[in-house]
């Protein structure tokens, strides 16, 4: 792992090239409050295959966390955006889970606008359980949006909050070991990340959030939709919804998993996605 600077903060990132995968770079963008280290599970059998490129997001993981408030889903974009161009990566498939799918989401969209000098070229999308569409906020979010709460929460110890998490958004109990505690949990008190987290959750919702859902219908690469059957943040309805908004998308789920299926379920995701990829290559 190295870090870059975009925009004026480092972003922490790993990037792994493969001669077998020409131009094509897979490009991982992880959850609310999580790390690229959520994709442990899966990246040794990707990067295998495939030129993959996972970051920390601005204010996760090792990435900067300045004391602002640009922690919206554009924000997050803008950043994945310029890590893309910085490291000159010439087609890419953008991979996000949860708040990373909004940020996926984000990025394509507003890559749309770009004239043709500054825009990235997008092959594919694929959407793991992902924010996107209005709804009750999950606890993880509410449990951060408002300071007080999120001062109560910050009272318990970081491994207890994420126990506690973890066996609430995963279906598949095995896989809570203590090593995945621990891989969410080291970042939740780091300096600066509870405002970061903060910030990030009271600018969840964009203001023009309905018609940038109007603009789904506008996705003109191939889309694969990714879902535990059983997430409880997340339901699988809005699965179903972008499947049906999104012209060329299809939808994929896993029975008895929940709310993040690449850790719960990595052998049948990498699979869903790498044959995913081989085809939108």
């Amino acid at each position: 792992m190295t870090t870059i600077e975009i925009n004026g903060i480092l972003i922490n990132y790993q990037y792994e090239v493969n001669s077998k995968s020409g131009d094509d770079t897979v490009v991982l963008v992880h959850g609310f409050g999580a790390s690229l280290e959520s994709w442990n599970d899966i990246y040794p059998a990707l990067s295998a295959k495939n030129s993959v490129l996972r970051l920390d997001l601005r204010g996760h993981g090792l990435s900067d966390k300045p004391l602002d408030a640009l922690y919206s889903l554009k924000d997050q974009a803008d950043i994945l955006k310029g890590l893309v161009q910085r490291l000159a990566l010439k087609k890419v498939h953008l991979i996000g889970h949860s708040y990373g799918g909004g940020v996926v989401l984000m990025t394509y969209l507003s890559n749309q606008q770009s004239n043709v000098h500054e825009a990235i070229e997008i092959q594919s999308l694929v959407l793991i359980d992902s924010a996107g569409y209005r709804q009750d906020f999950p606890f993880f979010i509410t449990a951060v949006e408002r300071p007080t709460l999120q001062f109560l929460t910050n009272l318990f110890p970081a491994t207890l909050r994420a126990r506690i998490l973890l066996h609430k958004i995963m279906s598949v109990k095995s896989q809570i070991t203590e090593e995945r505690i621990h891989r969410y949990a080291k970042y939740f008190d780091l300096p600066g990340a509870s405002h970061a987290i903060g910030e990030a959750a009271r600018a969840l919702i964009p203001p023009n959030l309905d018609e940038l859902v109007q603009q789904y219908r506008s996705i003109k690469v191939p889309c694969q939709v990714i879902w535990g059957e059983e997430d409880p943040a997340i339901p699988l309805k809005f699965g179903k919804r972008f499947a049906a908004d999104i012209p060329k998308a299809r939808l994929s789920t896993l029975p008895n998993t929940g709310h993040v299926p690449h850790e719960e379920r990595p052998q049948e995701t990498q699979a869903i996605i790498q044959n995913f990829i081989k085809h939108a290559s």
